[in-house]
């Protein structure tokens, strides 16, 4: 990805694409696509925004928490949606069935949030159990 996503988002994405909960990551090429600062990004409206035209992901910056990265994944399911269907398809999508490409983002977003949310509890009880 790009110089404004942080190391730390970056690496928890490919830990998650291995983690085998979200093998669609590996099926195309995420780490291409560009990251731009998602301006005036407020906390519990808009942390992040794939926008299919530019195949561009906008998020906020200095985010870290569970629900940022679940819905850094669940933009990044869209754009999934976008390089398998193709732009034409998705955007008619979008605009038609927009429920059909909402439901598994969705999906993917809350398995995310539960997925890092497991990943600090462990690495807080090996911290403190040692």
């Amino acid at each position: 990805m790009s110089r404004h996503m942080n190391n730390q988002l970056y690496c928890n994405i490919w830990k998650y694409s291995d983690s085998g909960r979200a093998d669609w990551l590996n099926e195309f090429a995420w780490q291409k696509i560009p990251v731009e600062p998602l301006k005036f990004g407020v906390e519990g409206v808009v942390t992040a925004m794939y926008c299919a035209m530019t195949d561009e992901l906008k998020i906020a910056d200095d985010r870290s928490d569970e629900v940022f990265f679940g819905s850094v994944i669940h933009e990044l399911y869209h754009a999934y949606q976008r390089h398998t269907t193709g732009l034409v398809k998705y955007l008619l999508m979008k605009t038609f069935r927009r429920k059909t490409l909402e439901a598994p983002a969705k999906q993917a977003e809350l398995d995310a949030t539960e997925w890092l949310g497991n990943q600090r509890i462990k690495q807080w009880k090996e911290k403190h159990n040692s």
